[in-house]
């Protein structure tokens, strides 16, 4: 089995529950002319720095607004991410996010799943000194299509490399890693269950671990606080995860 040691994460409707655009959109009184957009926009079926243009300029979301999407994260997290990421963790390898999505958020979702700040890649958006929404970086890789893979291929190295995704934006990067994971716990998209090399269908993202762990690391972590976690996922395999 091929070592994995880098794992990479999309955040929103994969690490956590929610769709981080689509809660700003609610708490701001926007969601009813945007949800549809997030919906086209990760199916492909629209250009996602459309959407996003779109998305930003309707909402103008304050710094308060990105503070309070990251506590929101941090409640919603999916279902055994923490332990798994912390399994990964004590084998050694490297745990990313890599997201369109914004900061201050981000980086409180990353402190609830203990993932360091360093190992986060994420868009880019401007605030005045009052903390006042003035825009994001529309030439920033992350605000188009294929810009994933443009941001892996910059700050990664492609060998070992694991990404974890639900949407189409992330279906793109399959060709720049080793081993693309659709996950469809929170949303399933038909185009990713399709097209992903591997797809898990239950809630718990656990099942994970029997794809990316050699027979070797599973033992390692069966002598360690993570038999539950492995037994889990092992009792989950068979009826959760799809490979084409």
């Amino acid at each position: 089995m091929k070592s994995f040691n880098t794992i990479v994460f999309d955040l929103d409707s994969t690490l956590v529950k929610i769709e981080g655009l689509d809660w700003l959109a609610n708490r701001l009184g926007k969601l009813g002319s945007l949800e549809k957009l997030t919906q086209l926009s990760m199916d492909g079926k629209i250009d996602f720095q459309e959407a996003m243009k779109i998305k930003m300029s309707t909402m103008s979301p304050s710094i308060k607004d990105l503070q309070a999407l990251g506590q929101a994260y941090s409640k919603s997290l999916v279902e055994d991410a923490k332990e798994v990421i912390q399994a990964f963790h004590s084998l050694g390898k490297e745990v990313w996010i890599l997201t369109g999505n914004f900061q201050p958020a981000v980086g409180i979702a990353a402190d609830a799943l203990s993932i360091p700040r360093d190992k986060i890649i994420c868009n880019e958006i401007y605030f005045d000194s009052n903390g006042k929404y003035t825009g994001f970086n529309i030439n920033h890789p992350l605000s188009s299509n294929g810009g994933k893979a443009v941001m892996l291929r910059s700050r990664l190295s492609k060998s070992g490399v694991v990404f974890v995704g639900d949407g189409y934006t992330d279906l793109e990067i399959q060709k720049e890693v080793d081993l693309f994971i659709g996950y469809g716990g929170v949303i399933e998209r038909q185009r990713v269950k399709r097209d992903s090399k591997a797809y898990i269908t239950c809630e718990s993202i656990s099942p994970l671990l029997e794809f990316v762990l050699s027979n070797e690391e599973k033992q390692i972590l069966m002598m360690g606080d993570f038999e539950k976690l492995l037994n889990k996922a092992k009792k989950l395999k068979e009826s959760s995860l799809i490979a084409h």
